[in-house]
């Protein structure tokens, strides 16, 4: 005796299909809030590497941080013996460097926070990150000078030395010019690091406030 075969009607095909449906819009917000932890994980964990590599070179710089910033924008700003943040750290993290403003590429991927969609990490010339530009000490020829990190006033746990900034040049960001601000992790904050390397987070409002980058806090001894 020959089996039946069953076919799925119309309206099974259909609940079937509405059930997939409602499962995916289930499972989707959930996988979405694991990639953007995963995000802000590893970005957090590129700081903490820059950190540590800020740390070697200032021990190896009598306690001097590097430059803030260098690019072409920055005409008179910069120099060979003035590059951005991210070429003086580039030997502590294992990068090679183009020039005063540039790294080689490929380039370390600590450079680039994974939810920035401007750049590659690895293979990008510039970084995601910025010191404020509130950091910046400016001689009267427009010449910038590396300060030390023994001599701020205001305690180093409350002190910027590095956030997230898009879009962003050559390694400083402008917490004045509201309107070219973003926040990238789950369109809530930036990850930051202090001067003593501890790692936090930082919001639309407190970037455009100055919270922990404002002239006040660069104050110096």
């Amino acid at each position: 005796m020959m089996n039946k075969r069953h076919c799925f009607t119309l309206i099974e095909l259909l609940v079937v299909i509405a059930i997939i449906a409602i499962l995916a819009g289930m499972l989707l917000p959930a996988l979405s809030r694991a990639r953007d932890t995963a995000r802000k994980t590893s970005c957090m964990n590129n700081l903490k590497q820059i950190g540590n590599a800020m740390v070697q070179y200032v021990n190896d710089s009598n306690d001097y941080l590097p430059f803030a910033s260098g690019g072409t924008t920055f005409s008179g700003y910069c120099s060979t013996d003035a590059p951005a943040w991210y070429v003086s750290l580039a030997p502590y993290l294992m990068t090679q460097t183009k020039n005063f403003y540039s790294l080689a590429i490929p380039s370390g991927k600590v450079y680039v926070c994974p939810a920035d969609q401007s750049r590659v990490p690895g293979n990008s010339e510039t970084s995601t990150y910025a010191v404020p530009h509130k950091a910046f000490t400016i001689t009267a020829d427009k010449q910038l000078v590396r300060r030390k990190i023994t001599g701020y006033k205001n305690a180093l746990s409350q002190i910027c030395f590095l956030t997230e900034h898009y879009p962003n040049t050559y390694g400083m960001v402008n917490w004045q010019a509201a309107a070219t601000l973003k926040v990238q992790h789950g369109e809530k904050y930036n990850n930051l690091i202090f001067m003593d390397t501890h790692t936090g987070q930082i919001t639309y409002a407190e970037m455009v406030a100055g919270r922990f980058m404002s002239v006040n806090d660069y104050r110096e001894r």
